[in-house]
């Protein structure tokens, strides 16, 4: 829900009961004033809330160290969707990041795009007593069903 502010006392309010407490323990704790935007107006320090209250924007968040306004883009961590922050996302903050996460390698097998497993600890898929690992299970599971159907479907019947 949409805080309304209508006074300066409001902003004030709002900059030292959320805004000062949410920068604590990340990089911007003594700069909180870096969640804080009015207009065009550059802010380097705390604000003293003398322009039009309705130039002020406040950060939702701080997300790896970094404040998260109305309008930022961020992505899912579980599955690398793209978002544009909105007021009331509802997001579930530390399952999202600032940072695009590379995209997947794949190959193809008859005509499907599967994920390509990685060198790196993950899901195990046991083939003829070869490990291979994949990130996610449903990465996993989605090229062992792959090659399931490619056998089932070359069996004789």
């Amino acid at each position: 829900m949409k805080k309304e502010f209508k006074t300066s006392t409001d902003l004030f309010e709002h900059y030292g009961s959320v805004i000062i407490p949410m920068c604590k323990g990340t990089s911007i704790e003594d700069t909180p004033w870096e969640c804080v935007k009015c207009g065009v107006h550059i802010i380097d320090s705390h604000p003293s809330f003398v322009n039009k209250i309705e130039e002020y924007k406040f950060a939702l968040t701080v997300l790896e160290d970094t404040p998260v306004f109305v309008g930022d883009m961020v992505y899912s961590k579980r599955d690398g969707t793209r978002f544009i922050v909105a007021l009331n996302s509802g997001f579930n903050w530390r399952m999202i990041t600032l940072t695009q996460p590379k995209s997947k390698r794949t190959f193809m097998l008859n005509g499907i795009k599967l994920p390509c497993p990685t060198k790196e600890p993950g899901v195990r898929l046991d083939f003829l007593g070869i490990d291979y690992e994949f990130e996610s299970i449903d990465d996993r599971n989605d090229v062992a069903a792959a090659i399931k159907n490619m056998l089932d479907n070359a069996r004789e019947l």
